[in-house]
């Protein structure tokens, strides 16, 4: 959970407050966040551990001014495993790994707009969420997302691979040609569901699904395609 901080006297509060490693997280000039050790030193000053160290550091004074001045400073504020996460605080965690998983595994010629900065979970919207007294359930969390810009999750977080449902191998080889090409194609085959893929990595739409259908039925598992074998779930219907 993250706390925005707005003066070094606050910061210094919740460190005295919450004993043990204590974080602050902001983001820097290229949008990259970025989490530090911070503590009070003997001297009195908020600094920033060294690596590996549990006594020494650097004075942040200075930098943690600045940012507090742009309003980009947050406390990591860490919940006990056996406290019970809240509906904004299971969204958050699930988009998370949601975000890595696309970020790092998808092919370059798909959904790279879901990806983006305008869709990414900053420290600021993760505030937003967290501190929304409206939010009291799962779907209330889901419908604030989305009106913040962020992408929207349904379910639970979850991958599974195109080999995991025995796909032939001729689909393999058309998968990849339409992803490496940015062309299309589709292609179907029945194992313990009627399974399917449909690429369309062209320029307009960079876009490729899987889908997990009951055999016979028109409903079932959808998930986003990130490359020519790992999916991560999108919803059910």
């Amino acid at each position: 959970m993250l706390v925005k901080i707005n003066s070094k006297d606050e910061l210094r509060k919740l460190i005295q407050e919450h004993k043990g490693t204590n974080y602050i997280q902001y983001q820097n000039d290229k949008g990259e966040t970025v989490r530090k050790r911070i503590a009070i030193s003997t001297l009195d000053f908020l600094m920033v551990m060294w690596a590996k160290s549990r006594t020494t550091g650097i004075n942040y004074e200075t930098r943690i001014s600045e940012l507090i001045q742009k309003g980009l400073l947050y406390f990591v504020l860490s919940n006990k495993q056996t406290e019970k996460l809240t509906p904004a605080q299971e969204y958050i965690q699930r988009l998370k790994k949601w975000e890595k998983t696309v970020r790092t595994k998808r092919h370059p010629n798909v959904w790279g707009d879901v990806v983006s900065d305008k869709k990414r979970l900053t420290p600021e919207k993760e505030a937003i969420l967290l501190n929304d007294p409206e939010i009291k359930t799962s779907f209330d969390a889901w419908s604030k997302a989305g009106k913040l810009g962020l992408n929207r999750i349904d379910g639970k977080y979850k991958t599974t691979t195109l080999n995991t449902w025995k796909i032939p191998e001729y689909c393999k080889e058309g998968i990849k040609k339409a992803l490496d090409n940015k062309g299309k194609y589709t292609c179907s085959w029945r194992y313990k569901y009627d399974c399917s893929v449909e690429v369309n990595a062209t320029e307009d739409v960079q876009r490729a699904w899987f889908s997990l259908e009951y055999k016979g039925c028109g409903n079932g598992h959808y998930y986003i395609l990130l490359n020519d074998n790992l999916a991560v779930f999108a919803e059910d219907d």
